[in-house]
């Protein structure tokens, strides 16, 4: 996982902190996200210089860099609430945190692997200049 709590799923699904009734579940969507993320990133395996300060090892996933970009926590996050709303709520036809988690995945794909260049994105996967 990239994310080291669960809270960045929780605040997405608005379940209080203090609520621990569904954190196992919530750590389940964490590593199925994360195996996705995984997945995706895996044609793309080398070594990536992020923001031009950072080298980061894509040679081997998961991800063994304990300096994980931010979009990637946040991707993981938008995925695993998507995932976990899918286990426990089907009825519920709104795939927002899904769809934005993929969005936000193939943004950061093709920025940094099919561009072949290093920009900044922000927090929601816009391109800063």
């Amino acid at each position: 996982m990239y994310n080291s709590t669960i809270d960045p799923v929780k605040k997405r699904l608005l379940i209080a902190d203090a609520d621990t009734s569904y954190d196992s579940d919530i750590e389940d969507a964490l590593e199925e996200a994360s195996r996705y993320i995984d997945m995706h990133l895996a044609p793309y395996a080398s070594t990536v210089d992020i923001y031009n300060t950072i080298t980061f090892s894509f040679s081997s996933l998961p991800l063994a860099s304990t300096i994980v970009p931010e979009i990637i926590k946040e991707i993981e996050a938008d995925l695993a609430a998507g995932i976990f709303k899918k286990k426990h709520m089907p009825q519920d036809m709104d795939a927002q945190w899904l769809i934005k988690g993929e969005e936000k995945l193939v943004k950061f794909i093709e920025i940094y692997f099919k561009k072949g260049k290093i920009v900044f994105v922000n927090s929601e996967g816009e391109i800063l200049e």
